[in-house]
C-alpha cells in the first residue's frame, strides 16, 4: 500500500518507466478523474487526488481488500485514454471492465462503511 499511485499506473500501462516524467502530468489528470469517480461512489478516504506523483495507495484507501480493484480501476479508465487500442472492440471492453469494477467497488464501499460505522 506504500506504492505510488503514478508509479503503479506507469507499471500497468507497461510502456511508461516509472522514472521517465514527461507523461507525469497528463498521467496524473487521467488518474485523479478515476480517483475522483471513484471517490464519488464512496470508495477512498482522506485525500483523493495527486498532486506531484508522490502520493501511495495507502493516502487513498486504507481496505486493503479493495485495492486491487481499485488499481485495476483506475488503470482501466486510463489506458484506453492514455494509449488507445486500435480496435473499437477494445475500448468497450475496458469500458465495460471499469462499469464492472466500480459497481464492485461501490458495493464494497457500502459494505465497508457498514463494518466501520
Amino acid at each position: 500500500m506504500d506504492e505510488r499511485i503514478l508509479d503503479t499506473i506507469k507499471t500497468l500501462l507497461g510502456e511508461v518507466d516509472s522514472n521517465y516524467d514527461d507523461f507525469n502530468a497528463e498521467l496524473i489528470i487521467h488518474i485523479n478523474d478515476a480517483l475522483s469517480r471513484l471517490k464519488s461512489l464512496g470508495v477512498g478516504v482522506g485525500g483523493s487526488y495527486l498532486v506531484d506523483g508522490t502520493e501511495t495507495w495507502s493516502a487513498f484507501t486504507d481496505d486493503e481488500e479493495s485495492l486491487p480493484m481499485v488499481q485495476s480501476y483506475v488503470y482501466f479508465k486510463i489506458k484506453p485514454v492514455f494509449d488507445p487500442p486500435e480496435h473499437s472492440f477494445t475500448v468497450n471492453t475496458f469500458e465495460k471492465l471499469a462499469d464492472k469494477y466500480e459497481w464492485l467497488l461501490a458495493c464494497r464501499a457500502d459494505e465497508y462503511s457498514t463494518m466501520e460505522g
